[in-house]
Order: structure tokens, then sequence, then C-alpha cells
């Protein structure tokens, strides 16, 4: 059983082509500063609201833009607070 709250599957627009894939991400401006925000969701409703930025990239960039569903989930590694860096 899955604990509430816990991300266990993800929804993200990919750009494909002959060399691969990769997530799409848009500039956002956040708390003053531009950064950017890969199109990659926990939820699919979410995704539905991404989806002109989504034709928008297709369109201006001429690539082919897949939306897809990922829903396995494998927890590689875990980081506590107060851990020391390398």
């Amino acid at each position: 059983m899955t604990a509430p709250n816990t991300i266990s599957e993800v929804w993200a627009w990919i750009s494909s082509n002959e060399e691969g894939e990769g997530v799409l991400a848009i500039q956002a401006l956040m708390d003053g500063e531009l950064m950017w925000m890969p199109l990659i969701s926990a939820d699919q409703e979410r995704m539905a609201a991404l989806r002109p930025q989504a034709i928008g990239i297709a369109q201006r960039k001429q690539m082919t833009i897949k939306l897809i569903h990922l829903s396995t989930r494998e927890d590689l590694e875990t980081i506590e607070p107060g851990e020391p860096l390398p």
C-alpha cells in the first residue's frame, strides 16, 4: 500500500527525435528569479494544464512532443537533513 501523499507515478512531456528523448522544460519566474521548470508532474491534471506550453514548444522548435506516464517506483537513495557534503 502506498503512503498518503507519496508519489507513485509521474507524467512528463518529452521531446523525441532520432538522437533520443529528453524532458521538456520552460523558464518560469519564481521568487523574482528566472528558473527552469521541467514539464513533469505527479498528477495528470497538472499535465493537461501544461499542454499549451508543450504545443508551443513543438511548433516553435519543429519537434515531436509526447506525453508519457511512468508508474514504477524504485527509491534509490535517501538524503537526510544534516548529511555532510561529500
